[in-house]
């Protein structure tokens, strides 16, 4: 089984990118970076599926678009393809 953390690291600084540098902004991605962790956690994969696969109010606050977000994650195999 090929450990994908890397790509979930290498999907993450993509996603941050398109973040603000505000400090209002680098806290909500952290949310998001949060959740990707989460993903490798058996005790949390499911409700960081959940979130991951929802409407991300606080990305898109900043202007990302939590649809975007999701497909880059489904992309490098981190998400399941899922609707959300």
């Amino acid at each position: 089984m090929i450990d994908k953390r890397p790509y979930a690291r290498a999907a993450m600084r993509r996603v941050s990118a398109q973040f603000p540098s505000t400090p209002e902004a680098k806290l909500m991605c952290a949310i998001v970076g949060c959740a990707v962790t989460d993903l490798f956690d058996k005790s949390t994969r499911r409700d960081a599926e959940r979130y991951l696969t929802g409407e991300m109010k606080h990305a898109e606050l900043c202007g990302v678009d939590s649809v975007w977000i999701r497909e880059t994650l489904q992309k490098v195999g981190v998400l399941n393809r899922t609707e959300g």
